[in-house]
């Protein structure tokens, strides 16, 4: 056993090809007696990772999926496709098996896949994907594109209603207004983009039910109801911006501080920094309006869409205002050293009101 291990300098260590190459072939086989016996004669081979950074636990969520994306396997010609499967239930206990001996259940490759993303983009069962979930595995992880599992989910070549319902009730409402790299929410997958999915019916059913009936904690498909459950979805949304900025689509945010205004909230102290990739004047002039008098404190910091005038009109709206803090104002991507952005040039200059915080 020896001859498939070697032990490196400063606790380093490498797994034979050979080892691998088994280890391999044991799960296309289903051999959950070689691999419970081989992870515990050699423990590091569950933490073991490729060139690409994917652990023995990544492989085993793949292993006989219903889209395994082609794996080869190490030293043959096959892939994991042209295999013939056994059942499911025994991935279970494979998978199982790896996670009690230490296998990281939210460990990254090369992709920032996390075993949960592939399991779920691979198609695996509700059943696997649920004990993930319940070692650990976070829902809400974003893949290299800014994909969740929710996102693969939706168009899983297999049991995708099932997964779509079960991510949504353990990673809850954030999850719905998550969008990838390119803007799309989960519900925009399978709404616009694979409108020949066979279960896209009861995809888009689970996910509007979940939507209808969350309404009373946050809803951002209609106009809420109340002051109170407007001011409910300002907090919450403010507070999972601060946490993961990609959290809410742009449109989400707008509504909401569209709804703000419609909803004549009005605020002593106001810190809508964590909504700076979209705030605008137009939607923040509303505010100020209700505000007024009542505003003693506001946080614009991140808000590099604001214009020139916006100092202008806040000495105008918020005559008590006490506290004004506006910092990184600058535009993302690289600087052009030309102070472009209207509010960031106007920190400097001279106005009607003193701001003791601007930085």
């Amino acid at each position: 056993m020896d001859l498939f291990r070697a032990v490196l300098p400063a606790g380093f260590f490498t797994v034979d090809e050979r080892l691998i190459a088994d280890f391999h072939n044991a799960l296309l086989q289903g051999n959950r007696n070689w691999i419970q016996e081989h992870v515990e004669q050699i423990p590091e081979l569950v933490t073991w990772q490729d060139s690409d950074h994917n652990t023995a636990l990544h492989f085993a969520v793949q292993a006989g999926s219903a889209r395994s994306n082609d794996l080869p396997l190490q030293g043959t010609g096959a892939s994991w496709r042209e295999q013939t499967s056994p059942p499911e239930e025994t991935y279970l206990e494979i998978i199982k098996c790896l996670v009690q001996k230490g296998a990281p259940v939210d460990r990254r490759n090369n992709r920032r896949e996390t075993p949960l993303h592939l399991a779920v983009k691979t198609g695996r069962s509700a059943e696997v994907v649920d004990f993930l979930l319940t070692k650990g595995a976070d829902p809400k992880a974003f893949d290299a594109d800014g994909n969740t599992a929710l996102h693969w989910a939706v168009t899983a070549p297999a049991h995708a209603d099932e997964l779509t319902r079960l991510l949504l009730n353990k990673g809850g409402f954030v999850l719905l207004q998550s969008w990838n790299h390119d803007k799309y929410t989960p519900r925009d997958l399978i709404a616009t983009f694979h409108l020949t999915h066979p279960n896209r019916r009861d995809i888009l059913e689970v996910i509007d039910s979940f939507a209808e009936s969350n309404l009373d904690v946050i809803d951002f498909f209609v106009e809420t109801k109340t002051p109170e459950q407007c001011l409910r979805r300002l907090q919450t949304m403010h507070d999972e911006l601060r946490q993961n900025p990609g959290a809410y689509s742009p449109q989400a945010q707008q509504r909401l501080l569209v709804d703000v205004a419609d909803k004549r909230l009005k605020f002593a102290r106001l810190h809508l920094g964590p909504f700076g990739a979209v705030l605008t004047d137009e939607l923040l002039k509303p505010i100020l309006e209700l505000a007024n008098e009542n505003l003693l404190a506001l946080d614009l910091s991140g808000c590099w869409h604001l214009g020139q005038t916006t100092l202008e009109t806040i000495a105008k709206l918020c005559p008590n205002l006490q506290t004004l803090v506006l910092a990184n104002l600058a535009p993302p991507g690289p600087s052009t050293g030309q102070g472009s952005n209207g509010v960031s040039q106007l920190v400097a200059r001279s106005g009607p009101l003193t701001f003791p915080e601007a930085r």
